[in-house]
């Protein structure tokens, strides 16, 4: 990964994108590491207002399907996770993945997310797999996806 240095401010950077420049890699840095929200949101909503109607907001309804919550990262946010071998730790199977799959297609879903495994968790390695199956054989190809895993605490 490249190594950005931004010398700007969140204002200062918000400032120079609402009047149209694109983001730098160090700008964009800057802002995920930023706790200013209601600014950073503020200059989103502007110019989302820009290129869309202001009084219409759209959405997909769509479900993240987590197929386990065995989990190696230690993220700093997720109280979910269950370490490998904890008694509290769950799979889904073939038919509880495609139950949920089911259930938001019911709901008028047009997407399902899977989560990316982590590396580490080599015992779960065939579960994506499965995961991307079972959606793909309910939804189109064009809009199932992939998120990736969290990454560990430290590397945002």
């Amino acid at each position: 990964m490249a190594v950005v240095d931004s010398t700007r401010t969140v204002t200062e950077i918000l400032d120079r994108v609402l009047a149209g420049e694109r983001l730098s890699d160090a700008d964009a840095l800057t802002l995920m590491q930023s706790r200013d929200l209601v600014s950073i949101g503020a200059a989103a909503n502007e110019i989302r207002n820009r290129k869309a109607n202001p009084g219409e907001v759209t959405y997909i309804v769509d479900r993240n399907i987590n197929y386990t919550n065995v989990c190696v990262a230690d993220c700093g946010f997720c109280a979910f996770y269950r370490r490998p071998k904890d008694n509290e730790g769950w799979t889904l199977s073939y038919e509880q993945i495609g139950a949920k799959i089911d259930e938001v297609k019911a709901l008028g879903g047009v997407n399902a997310v899977k989560r990316a495994e982590l590396e580490e968790l080599k015992a779960l390695s065939f579960l994506p797999d499965a995961v991307a199956d079972a959606v793909y054989a309910k939804f189109h190809p064009d809009t199932a996806s992939t998120a990736p895993a969290s990454p560990p605490s430290g590397d945002l």
